[in-house]
């Protein structure tokens, strides 16, 4: 009786260990592979606000200031947009954007959800 109670208890003690290390492991592997991809999001939407701000220099260059400025509502308005479906999905993320910025709640709030198909081109 003593000896069975003796595996048993090895055999439990080596479940525990073997859920506890494995849990760890996949947790940390779960982490690093969420941050790396949140990193490479990131870098993504500052690929794209780098482009905005280069097409935005290259119509100035030209004297383009009216398409200059078009591009800069068009880009506001993108922006604008998605910080409000971000906040409609989480009040945490509303509550961080009005610790920031209180009036940008409300910009974002009022911005009409508008598809634009064209860049302004300098004539």
């Amino acid at each position: 009786m003593k000896q069975s109670f003796k595996i048993v208890g090895i055999v439990f003690i080596t479940v525990v260990l073997t859920s506890v290390a494995t849990s760890y492991f996949v947790r940390k592997g779960t982490i690093r592979a969420f941050t790396d991809e949140v990193s490479a999001m990131e870098a993504t939407n500052d690929v794209g606000r780098v482009e905005a701000y280069d097409r935005i220099e290259a119509l100035l260059i030209k004297g383009c200031n009216k398409e200059a400025l078009e591009t800069v509502r068009i880009e506001q308005s993108s922006m604008l947009s998605a910080i409000r479906y971000e906040m409609e999905g989480s009040s945490e993320v509303m509550q961080r954007v009005k610790q920031r910025n209180a009036n940008m709640v409300e910009r974002a709030m009022k911005v009409s959800a508008q598809t634009v198909t064209y860049l302004p081109q300098c004539k």
